[in-house]
């Protein structure tokens, strides 16, 4: 078990001493006001991060950011001193620190420093714009700019940017996400753990004791653990992984134990079919940008929405991405697709940066896709950037022979 540093358990320290004091306080008040009623105050009701519109409005983005620190440390506090017996569960003490230590603690404003987590925004070269969005630990300071561990595309790496271009992060879940996955020196411990019993289950594998959670009271299936996701986008990323893992020893076929935890998950009625992760994907959009093509038609059966967008994209635009010829057939043949209660998708509909699935498929030289998409009713000269190309046009600008041919119009005829 790793340890906290001396300055985390000294803010530990400060945190219970004064949330404890403020708790006695309003007791002691509360026993001396008879027959006096007071409404609590809204924002101490507000979810995680709680909500205080009067003082949030007047703080600038360093204090934000600093506000979700601490209320995050708040949090770390009550379950390490939970785990500890130090103090109840439930016991309040996180919202109490939440709600009216903290705001004394950002009420001025303050400056960027090191440790912080921000998100990053408004960079505008092409080397810079993939970082937009991103959610990072600020690690060193260069200059007049930040230095950030950010977690990419290619693992964690570092990026510096100007004051100018961050900004607090809008998503607590990337917030925790970040904390778990890039710790900095003054904070070695995971945050508030928000996952729950069914997502032990899953990372657990454990099929039977999903089934007796789910028996024994109704799970709470739209829960996200420390890295936004539900039980089932969990689920879909072991079932990937462990399938990458034994793709060498045997046939490229799904881990019995894991497909039968997504089939336990689909069969209790929720929302959490279309939930989101950090990322903006449905447990469909990770389906199939996974490759697990064989578990769409059990989420389509399960009422999964192929209409909803991840990043731009919707259901047929990721498929066309990832060339899966079948997938592309069963989103686009309602009578295959039973279950389904959504609106038909279109063939030619624009997706991110208004590229048609036909374009994408042309782009990723993706022959299988495109023959689907056009016997579907794909059109292969149709705009498919904001440009005015057309699928072909980017076949033929690309060189893929192949690809021109089966667009060639008199192949259609």
């Amino acid at each position: 078990m790793t340890v906290l540093s001396t300055r985390h358990m000294l803010l530990a320290s400060a945190a219970a001493a004064a949330a404890l004091a403020y708790l006695n306080f309003k007791r002691r008040r509360a026993a001396t006001q008879q027959g006096v009623s007071r409404e609590a105050p809204a924002y101490g009701r507000g979810g995680l991060l709680g909500r205080n519109p009067h003082t949030l409005q007047s703080l600038n983005e360093p204090a934000l950011a600093r506000r979700s620190d601490l209320v995050l440390l708040g949090y770390l506090l009550e379950s390490r001193l939970a785990a500890d017996a130090q103090c109840p569960a439930n016991s309040g003490l996180a919202s109490i620190w939440r709600d009216h230590v903290v705001p004394l603690a950002v009420r001025d404003g303050c400056e960027w420093q090191l440790g912080m987590t921000a998100a990053i925004t408004g960079l505008k070269s092409e080397a810079g714009a993939p970082f937009n969005g991103l959610v990072g630990r600020i690690s060193d300071a260069v200059g007049e700019r930040w230095e950030l561990l950010v977690d990419g595309v290619d693992g964690v790496g570092t990026v510096c940017v100007k004051s100018t271009n961050l900004k607090a992060a809008a998503d607590v879940g990337a917030v925790i996400a970040t904390w778990r996955r890039i710790p900095n020196r003054y904070q070695t411990q995971e945050p508030y753990a928000l996952g729950s019993p069914v997502h032990e289950a899953v990372r657990e594998g454990d099929p039977a004791k999903l089934w007796q959670l789910m028996r024994s009271a109704p799970p709470e299936l739209s829960a996200v653990d420390a890295e936004g996701r539900t039980p089932l986008h969990l689920a879909l990323e072991q079932l990937e992984e462990r399938r990458e893992e034994e793709r060498d020893e045997r046939e490229e076929q799904p881990v019995p134990t894991d497909v039968a935890l997504v089939g336990a998950l689909l069969l209790a009625p929720g929302t959490h079919v279309n939930a989101r992760d950090r990322r903006q994907r449905t447990p469909l959009h990770a389906a199939i940008s996974m490759g697990l093509q064989e578990l769409v038609p059990m989420l389509l059966e399960a009422h999964a929405d192929p209409t909803m967008d991840c990043q731009g994209n919707n259901a047929l635009h990721l498929a066309a991405i990832q060339g899966d010829a079948s997938t592309i057939r069963l989103l686009l043949s309602p009578t295959e697709a039973a279950g389904t209660a959504t609106a038909p998708l279109d063939v030619c509909g624009c997706g991110k940066d208004s590229w048609t699935p036909l374009g994408l498929a042309a782009r990723a030289n993706k022959l299988a896709a495109a023959q689907a998409l056009v016997e579907l009713g794909a059109d292969p000269n149709a705009a498919t950037r904001s440009d005015g190309k057309s699928a072909l046009d980017v076949a033929r600008s690309n060189g893929r022979e192949a690809m021109v041919r089966l667009l060639t119009p008199s192949k259609h005829d």
